[in-house]
């Protein structure tokens, strides 16, 4: 074996050396990476040495006491399993090669970033010199003009291929296992219950209030659901859970969506309740919580509530009834409302 090979180690799995990789490597060996005409990323960039490992690979980072510290951990790890971990990059990020075995089998697998807030990412870029260069640069490509045609020229005189002369030109290899979706459904595996608030009390006239934070056996929750088709509904939340603490069901009457999450204690609770506009497959209408209407525009639905707790740039405004957020989204600006959603205003939502 020559020395590149010597030095990453069997890092790769098998997997043939990238070409960009193996220069990486060669000009890290020969003092030229960080040498005095180095520029950014690659001043910052180390590829990791025989045995080392990255320091977000580190367990004693994993937390031990908090529970989502250590769910979290075991997700991260599980996701690194499938990588190729070989650059300590700007900022601390770990860069390498996602290798999933369900991945086909090419000669440049997609790239896989961790950064040190925990967050897993694929990005765009056919190649690690490729993904890291385009991660470091901004997206105003007029600003950032004169740093880039420096980083081309240092990769031009050192042998490093930069194929991209724009974002435009990045590719991003097609994904059969998303390691951000992975990472997500390993943290709610290994943290699947959500602790059930207690149920809004708020005065609503003679509207009902929306019945999130009840649990499947409560009235008027199971009302609801026997009004919307699921007159079992411990056999449907069954039949759907996969174990993430987290299920969906679909009205077969309504448009209707009724989000559950799981409390250790007293089981499956509901989280949220979103309302469509009806469709002729899904005709069934009822009340809408706290007296809304897909019948009142956006000016209308500000007259009966007042002003919004919160509003965006979008047409989508929120008020909050108790413990309670209502979250509409209009069609426009004048518009009727497309969907209205209920949820615990003090519960984070799990995906």
């Amino acid at each position: 074996m020559g020395r590149v090979e010597d030095y990453l180690d069997g890092r790769l799995k098998g997997s043939a050396i990238p070409q960009d990789l193996r220069r990486l490597v060669e000009l890290q060996l020969d003092g030229l990476l960080h040498g005095p005409d180095s520029v950014q990323p690659f001043a910052e960039v180390r590829v990791l040495a025989p045995g080392e490992l990255h320091s977000l690979q580190d367990p004693r980072y994993r937390g031990h006491d908090n529970p989502g510290q250590v769910a979290n951990g075991r997700a991260m790890d599980e996701v690194l399993a499938h990588a190729a971990v070989v650059v300590d990059g700007f900022n601390g990020d770990l860069f390498g090669y996602w290798l999933h075995p369900d991945e086909p089998a090419t000669g440049r697998p997609a790239i896989l970033k961790l950064d040190t807030e925990g967050q897993f990412d694929t990005p765009e870029g056919a190649t690690l010199v490729e993904a890291m260069v385009f991660d470091w640069l901004g997206y105003d490509e007029e600003e950032e003009a004169e740093y880039f045609a420096e980083i081309v020229e240092f990769c031009e005189r050192h042998g490093l291929e930069l194929s991209a002369r724009s974002r435009d030109q990045l590719v991003k290899p097609p994904l059969a296992v998303d390691p951000v979706l992975l990472h997500d459904r390993l943290y709610r595996t290994y943290q699947p219950f959500t602790p059930r608030p207690e149920p809004a009390q708020v005065d609503t006239g003679e509207h009902a209030a929306a019945v999130v934070g009840l649990g499947l056996a409560d009235e008027p929750l199971r009302g609801l659901l026997a009004q919307l088709g699921l007159p079992e509904p411990e056999a449907a939340v069954a039949e759907l859970d996969t174990g993430t603490g987290e299920v969906r069901l679909q009205s077969p009457l309504a448009n209707v969506t009724l989000t559950f999450y799981l409390d250790a204690a007293s089981g499956w609770w509901l989280y949220s309740a979103k309302y469509r506009r009806p469709t002729p497959e899904l005709a069934l209408e009822l009340p809408l919580p706290y007296g809304f209407s897909f019948a009142d525009d956006r000016r209308a639905t500000h007259e009966r509530f007042g002003p919004p707790k919160h509003s965006a740039r979008l047409p989508i405004d929120r008020w909050q009834f108790g413990g309670v957020v209502g979250y509409v989204a209009f069609e426009d600006e004048a518009g009727l409302p497309s969907y209205l959603e209920f949820w615990p205003a003090n519960v984070p939502r799990r995906s």
